[in-house]
């Protein structure tokens, strides 16, 4: 335990002082021996749980991260996107309060998370709360006509996209993608029934590809999400007033018949056409009891996030998968040293 605790004070002690002559975004060419690397490991974990600043994580980071194998390489940035969902929760609680300001400067064409762009912010509180946003790999968008703050997945795929394991750069490829992309029309208050079928098939197809993922439980709840949103299980009218199915949903679970031939997607909607001919054509509480167990959840589970958000299940979500992942990394290291 001693030797262990030697050598990460080295590490920190080396990477504090290559700090001066390096900059945030550049990364260090480094070889770092197994040793140094488990002690990396240990020390960079437990500093993204702890009240670090993402801008910091970061420098000790890309001092690191080119000594680091695959796994743990991807497991450390991981632990990053942990830190910055930890801070995204306290920022937009603070978003709340400058609303007005916000559209205020947006109107004048100032664009909230350019550098430059923040530093003609003559508001002081303004400008100090967005470029905190920057340093914590943050973003401010625009959200059901609400500003709310982000996670940069830009920036965090840019620098890390290469060190990222697949179930990790899908996972925040998806989580950008949801955010980016709606399922529910604001203005025709419907759902776009395409962008959920193709996001329950990729969870599917997500779910197979990599069962022992730490990620394998997010996978699952977000096929889930959408396949209740699918069927209409969130309060989403997909049926008449006679609880027949509205032509055009039917249409187009008709069409996904045959577009995913052979899937666990076509065979449910398969099973649920069954079931609904089984009950006279009507989507009744029979179709709904078949549909709760589609889905593996309740139906009191579908819910807006914090932000009342309706685009997607990410944020929460986002963050105890990863959560998850680091608690099991340092579970992994504990049973290596017995």
């Amino acid at each position: 335990m001693k030797k262990t605790w030697t050598v990460v004070s080295g590490i920190m002690l080396s990477t504090a002082l290559l700090f001066g002559c390096s900059n945030e975004g550049e990364i260090k060419n480094v070889t770092l021996t197994q040793q140094e690397q488990d002690a990396f490991m240990g020390m960079f974990l437990e500093k993204s749980n702890e009240e670090v600043e993402p801008a910091e994580l970061v420098k000790l980071l890309n001092q690191n991260i080119e000594g680091l194998d695959e796994k743990k390489a991807s497991d450390s940035v991981d632990a990053l996107l942990y830190s910055v969902y930890q801070y995204k929760e306290d920022m937009n609680a603070v978003t709340k309060g400058l609303q007005p300001l916000l559209a205020t400067y947006e109107e004048k064409g100032i664009n909230l998370n350019e550098k430059e762009e923040i530093e003609k912010v003559d508001d002081k509180v303004v400008q100090a709360f967005l470029e905190q946003a920057q340093s914590r790999y943050l973003k401010v968008a625009k959200e059901n006509a609400q500003y709310v703050v982000v996670a940069d997945f830009d920036k965090v795929l840019s620098l890390y996209g290469k060190y990222m394991a697949d179930d990790l750069k899908a996972m925040v490829e998806f989580s950008k993608a949801e955010f980016e992309v709606k399922y529910y029309d604001e203005g025709t208050q419907k759902m776009n029934l395409d962008v959920i079928s193709d996001r329950i098939v990729l969870m599917e197809n997500l779910s197979k590809e990599h069962p022992e993922s730490y990620y394998a439980n997010w996978f699952n709840q977000s096929k889930n999400f959408y396949y209740q949103l699918y069927f209409g299980m969130n309060g989403n009218a997909i049926t008449k007033k006679d609880q027949t199915l509205l032509p055009e949903v039917e249409s187009h679970f008709q069409s996904m018949l045959s577009k995913h031939e052979g899937t666990e997607f076509a065979n449910n909607i398969t099973l649920f056409f069954e079931e609904y001919k089984k009950n006279g054509n009507k989507v009744n509480d029979n179709v709904y009891v078949f549909l709760l167990d589609v889905t593996k959840k309740e139906h009191e589970t579908i819910s807006n996030n914090e932000t009342g958000d309706k685009s997607s299940p990410e944020s929460n979500q986002v963050k105890e998968a990863i959560k998850k992942a680091i608690e099991e990394k340092k579970s992994e290291k504990s049973e290596d040293k017995k």
